[in-house]
């Protein structure tokens, strides 16, 4: 129903326009224009111009928001009356900017300021970026990647393990059938930590003893008990990360043909993959595991503040979109609402001011002959007779 009283509509509106362009054409029509035109514009200064003090008044209204920003001055209602029952209907002004205040109050500078200190927070409260443990701080981010590594390949090694025995019944998954990630991760990658915690723990010194000019370890010694037992740890797994780096060498050479396959070799070289390598996982991660806590946190506090800088962003394009949008949209508003007010006067102005030069003179008539001129006539007749009746009584 509603498609085809639209289609009507447009139908309508073509033919109308056909038809002006028709008319246009003619050779009369310019000064039948500027006639008709000339008659509204009588008519408009006779009324006081309310279609010109109209567009003044859409035109001089302040932007749409600049009310939100200092609600101490409050709108006067009188204002929006003076352009007329025409544009307060169609524009209510008043109206629109409480809708724009309470879209815009959602998101404030003060949420941002909030926001901002927030996130300034966030990194001091788990481990403070300063410049004396800058080096520090990237290393747990490190320590906590190497945790995750030798997790996964224990993860690994000890699948493959139960796995060989009938203790996991169905196949394992795909990211645990890489054995030879374990076996990096329990070699190679153990001895680079081992290497490194061991020269760390090395450079530690008592507080006691300590100077200015004393090394400090970057990675988390509290006690010397603490750090003898780091040192012993990570001197346990470069050896045992040495020595399954020397098994395999040793299986290779084997595979090669260089070697004769010899039963003790071939079950060192087993023992090396099969056990060194999860005993060794295992102990490079309880070397690692303090300080990989601490990047785990420290990677967690960075996710959190990223994620709390992006929708603080969102939050800013969501206020940004809405001030523009509001504001586009009482710009267009009243746009549209200018050209109303000149096609109306265009097309009725004349015809209403031809109404009122043909109706006047009925006006008058009716003045004068009506109910109310009786009423007018008699009131001085009763008022010079209550008059004498006074004077009389005197």
């Amino acid at each position: 129903m509603w498609a085809q009283i639209l289609e009507q509509l447009l139908h309508i509106l073509s033919q109308w326009i056909y038809w002006m362009v028709q008319l246009a054409q003619e050779d009369w029509f310019p000064y039948f224009s500027f006639a008709w035109l000339l008659v509204g514009v009588i008519y408009e200064v006779v009324q006081n111009m309310p279609s010109l003090r109209a567009l003044h008044r859409l035109f001089s209204y302040p932007v749409i928001d600049a009310h939100c920003a200092s609600p101490e001055s409050e709108t006067n209602p009188a204002t929006y009356a003076d352009s007329g029952s025409f544009v307060v209907l169609l524009y209510p002004r008043e109206f629109l900017e409480q809708v724009a205040c309470r879209l815009i109050g959602f998101f404030s500078f003060d949420t941002y300021r909030k926001i901002y200190g927030f996130l300034r927070a966030i990194p001091e409260r788990i481990y403070p970026f300063s410049e004396a443990n800058v080096q520090s701080t990237f290393l747990s981010i490190l320590f906590a990647i190497f945790l995750a590594l030798f997790a996964y390949g224990d993860t690994i090694a000890i699948a493959n393990g139960l796995s060989a025995l009938g203790l996991i019944r169905g196949e394992l998954p795909e990211a645990l059938l890489y054995y030879e990630r374990a076996v990096a991760a329990a070699s190679f990658f153990a001895i680079i930590v081992g290497f490194f915690v061991l020269i760390e723990t090395f450079a530690y010194v008592p507080p006691s003893d300590e100077t200015a000019s004393s090394p400090k370890p970057v990675i988390d010694v509290r006690t010397p008990e603490m750090a003898r037992l780091m040192r012993g740890l990570s001197f346990i797994v470069v050896i045992i990360g040495i020595w399954v780096a020397a098994l395999l060498g040793v299986g290779r050479i084997q595979a090669l043909g260089i070697w004769e396959n010899n039963p003790v070799v071939n079950f060192l070289v087993q023992f090396g993959i099969n056990v060194l390598t999860l005993v060794n996982g295992i102990l490079a991660a309880a070397l690692v595991f303090t300080d990989g806590i601490r990047g785990l946190r420290i990677i967690l506090s960075l996710a959190l503040w990223l994620v709390i800088g992006a929708l603080a962003l969102v939050a800013l394009f969501m206020y940004l979109g809405i001030r523009v949008a509001a504001f586009g949209f009482d710009v267009a508003w009243r746009l549209v609402l200018m050209v109303l007010i000149v096609l109306f006067f265009i097309f009725f102005r004349p015809p209403m001011a031809l109404w009122h030069l043909i109706y006047s003179p009925f006006k008058a008539a009716l003045s004068l002959f009506g109910p109310g001129s009786n009423k007018a006539k008699s009131e001085p007749t009763i008022k010079a007779n209550t008059e004498e009746k006074t004077r009389s009584e005197e």
